[in-house]
């Protein structure tokens, strides 16, 4: 390891860089070392020699630590060593202010989930929900596997198995948040056994149930009313559709920009999704927004979960949801005939083969208005208690 003697100061160790591992000791308080790696981790250490022999400890990291505090604790260390005391002492009672789960997870939130996370909120909420109350307070760095368990037991006594796997994921994620920035040196969640696997939802609506859900849309002409229609007729997220602007429209057609579609890292490029008519009757006539919110014009609508409430109520269909709608047209395109990939070209998941990711560019746009047509025509079909239309095998291109 290279050293060297250097006169400190805060600028100077705040830029300070290096492209291996050196320490450099400060020619103003004698025994004050400053270690730097490349990963830009810096530590203050104090040396001293004590009956014969050279001793050092760690004081803190440079960021819990400023130049002036580890000079003012380096001097304490030497004017005990003269007094015939112990150093340790003056170590203890200096003892840097410990990370605690709170930092840490505020550090989790503003680095890493709101610059990367779509979902950072639902995140911060399970963080303050789940996670604060029990261990908050506490040092990050001395939560152990038994405390995470008491977190995960929490969320079970009350019966959300679900969220128990989710909430087990987001600790993990923040630990190695935490070890990346050298916050702590461990993560209790690391290989912690995983609780019973997450079962897929399965729904499947009746033809009942369809035409219920479908006449209590058409006759809410609220603009989440409209909003459910179209997530319907192209088995959209909520995202997709909600914030679509004017300008996004071109025809039948709206071009979803790659940061609004779920996995943003997923989507290298824009989704293109295909109205058919009873869509575009459903969207604002005029204004920047498709879906306006009902007391500003100048934004998009931001919840509907009053109108996802009153469906239910009206149409007496419990599993009512925009997800649910996303899968009752997914399964009738199965059942159509439509293969998977044109079925996942429709609902825009991100391909999971190396094909998928890297050599097919195919936009599949002529197979999504077919199927989408279709499902519109099976929907209406059931509503008016037509016969179901025949299975589509194939394309025209």
């Amino acid at each position: 390891m290279n050293d060297y003697s250097v006169r400190m100061t805060d600028l100077w160790v705040k830029k300070l860089s290096v492209s291996k591992r050196c320490e450099f000791r400060d020619t103003v308080q004698a025994g004050l070392i400053l270690m730097a790696s490349p990963s830009g981790y810096k530590a203050w250490f104090i040396r001293y020699v004590s009956g014969g022999s050279h001793r050092r400890f760690k004081i803190g990291t440079y960021s819990q630590t400023s130049l002036s505090d580890a000079r003012r604790f380096a001097g304490e260390v030497h004017r005990q060593v003269e007094r015939g005391e112990d150093p340790q002492v003056a170590r203890v009672a200096f003892r840097e202010p410990q990370v605690t789960v709170s930092d840490l997870v505020s550090t989790y939130i503003d680095t890493h989930a709101k610059p990367t996370v779509r979902t950072w909120r639902k995140e911060q909420r399970y963080l303050e929900l789940d996670l604060l109350p029990v261990l908050g307070d506490t040092p990050a760095a001395e939560v152990s596997r038994s405390d995470i368990h008491r977190v995960l037991d929490r969320i079970a006594a009350r019966g959300a198995s679900t969220q128990v796997l989710r909430v087990r994921s987001l600790l993990h994620r923040v630990w190695e948040i935490g070890i990346d920035r050298e916050l702590v040196e461990t993560n209790p969640v690391y290989r912690l056994r995983r609780p019973e696997r997450e079962k897929p939802w399965e729904l499947r609506w009746s033809h009942d149930e369809i035409r219920a859900v479908w006449r209590a849309l058409k006759s809410d002409h609220t603009v989440c009313g409209r909003a459910y229609r179209v997530l319907w007729l192209t088995a959209a997220r909520e995202q997709e559709i909600l914030k679509a602007t004017r300008e996004e429209l071109d025809g039948p057609w709206l071009t979803v920009p790659a940061q609004r579609m779920k996995g943003r890292k997923g989507h290298r490029r824009s989704h293109r999704k295909y109205l058919v008519e009873e869509a575009l009757e459903a969207v604002a006539p005029k204004g920047q927004w498709l879906f306006p919110s009902p007391k500003k014009d100048d934004r998009p609508v931001a919840s509907m979960s009053t109108a996802m409430r009153r469906i239910k109520e009206v149409s007496g269909v419990a599993t009512f949801n925009a997800r649910a709608l996303r899968k009752v047209a997914a399964t009738a395109l199965g059942e159509l005939g439509f293969p998977e990939e044109v079925i996942a070209a429709v609902l825009a998941h991100s391909p999971r083969s190396v094909t998928g990711r890297h050599y097919n560019l195919h936009h599949y746009d002529t197979e999504k208005a077919t199927a989408l047509t279709a499902w519109r025509d099976h929907l209406l079909g059931i509503v008016h208690g037509r016969t179901r239309p025949k299975k589509v095998l194939s394309f025209q291109k």
